[in-house]
């Protein structure tokens, strides 16, 4: 176990509007049927051309995850490109690396603004690892759930993830000055959100015994939100099944979760990343699906325009 903790610690700041009858999500037996769109496996980079063919009804909103935001990249260029071919899109910035309390009303101020800008009634929320976590909590404990049409989460640790659990194991020998400092300053890059963080805090957040012991028991679906989930799943050496190889930070969190909880994207189990509608396994690591596919080593599993493209049409074809 110790072991396991010290190659966790050490990869875990590599991370990183007549209404449609919404379908209820079930959370506890997820749909594992795999219908992923968009994905093509010659990598790809997100520029290009994407055409929107299916048309939101309601605003659409990406929000990132730990340890990233909009001025680093997240998502890549899609929300340029979105907004190009007619889709209101926004990029969240909210603390690079805090509670997901903090992060969540920040969210919620943010959300609350553009409702109020566009006069929409709702939000489409698409949101990356961390960010899906933010998302439940706006909708369940601070009331947005009325405000949000959909919920689409990549990669979103939904039941933990075993490499905060292992960094746990280590952030107590930091100082919490220093940590937060760093991250602080990292946080004014990335989004310009800068302010106060809590790198700790949000470790222990991203716990699967946090996770399963108390923020899901504290945070149930709202049955007027329509969610759905993506899962990715990389390894080092491509082929025997597998697409994607893996960003070479993340090689060691990879074969440390694969040992212990299967699949994963060098960060999240796929079991994990499961909640409501599960739309499949993307062949794809943790930093693929933030837009930079770029930094892959070797060929990426998935066509990331294209992806999020048929994620949009999708979600317009049923009504969001």
């Amino acid at each position: 176990m110790k072991m396991f903790a010290i190659v966790m610690a050490s990869f875990m700041f590599w991370g990183c509007g007549d209404e449609p009858a919404p379908k209820k999500s079930n959370a506890n037996n997820p749909n594992t049927g795999s219908d992923v769109t968009g994905v093509t496996g010659n990598g790809g980079t997100t520029g290009g051309s994407v055409i929107t063919n299916g048309r939101l009804r309601y605003p659409l909103v990406l929000h990132h995850g730990f340890m990233d935001g909009a001025k680093f990249g997240s998502f890549g260029d899609m929300a340029k490109v979105f907004k190009g071919n007619g889709i209101q899109v926004y990029g969240t910035e909210v603390s690079t690396a805090n509670t997901i309390a903090i992060r969540g009303q920040q969210l919620a101020t943010q959300i609350q603004k553009i409702l109020s800008e566009t006069g929409a009634a709702k939000v489409n929320i698409i949101a990356h690892s961390m960010g899906g976590l933010d998302s439940r909590h706006v909708i369940s404990t601070l009331g947005l759930g009325g405000k949000i049409a959909s919920l689409t989460t990549l990669s979103t640790p939904h039941r933990g993830t075993p490499v905060a659990d292992g960094a746990a194991y280590i952030l107590p020998f930091y100082s919490d000055t220093m940590l937060n400092m760093m991250v602080g300053l990292f946080g004014k890059v990335t989004n310009g959100s800068g302010g106060a963080s809590d790198v700790k805090g949000a470790v222990a957040n991203l716990s699967e015994k946090f996770i399963t012991g108390t923020f899901n028991p504290q945070t149930p679906d709202n049955s007027a939100v329509y969610y759905q989930s993506y899962g990715a799943k990389t390894c080092i050496v491509t082929g025997l099944g597998c697409k994607d190889k893996i960003n070479m930070m993340m090689q060691m969190s990879w074969t440390a979760l694969k040992l212990k909880s299967g699949d994963n994207d060098g960060m999240v189990p796929v079991e994990s990343s499961k909640w409501g509608n599960f739309r499949g396994v993307l062949d794809a690591d943790h930093i693929d699906l933030t837009g930079r596919t770029y930094l892959s080593l070797g060929p990426s599993g998935i066509d990331y325009p294209q992806f999020l493209q048929g994620v949009v049409d999708d979600l317009g074809s049923r009504g969001y």
